[in-house]
């Protein structure tokens, strides 16, 4: 792959699992010091990632609906960024549907 890693890391549940979340952008830049790392959060949890050094953006997703209309909320929300890379960390089908999302 040529060009720069675009991660999106996406943790959109409760508080303590995204705490358990917070040492993967460290070990990205670590493993890929020029990528771009940005997190996916619930407005709850996004200061949690506030002042982190190795989390470019925060990207917040508060719809908690499901269907046609929520794949397409997110899928707009994400693609501007143009991620290379997606880490799921929670199972979820509007989000998986999201990341292969093309219109």
């Amino acid at each position: 792959m040529t060009g720069k890693r675009k991660f999106l890391v996406a943790r959109i549940d409760r508080i303590g699992d995204t705490v358990l979340a917070t040492p993967i952008p460290r070990e990205l830049k670590k493993s890929y010091p020029d990528c771009e790392v940005s997190v996916l959060v619930r407005s709850y949890t996004k200061d949690i990632f506030l002042n982190n050094p190795h989390v470019d953006n925060i990207l917040v997703w508060d719809d908690f609906s499901r269907g046609i209309q929520s794949i397409r909320s997110l899928a707009s929300l994400i693609k501007p960024y143009r991620f290379t890379d997606g880490f799921m960390l929670l199972p979820n089908e509007t989000l998986a549907y999201a990341f292969f999302w093309r219109e």
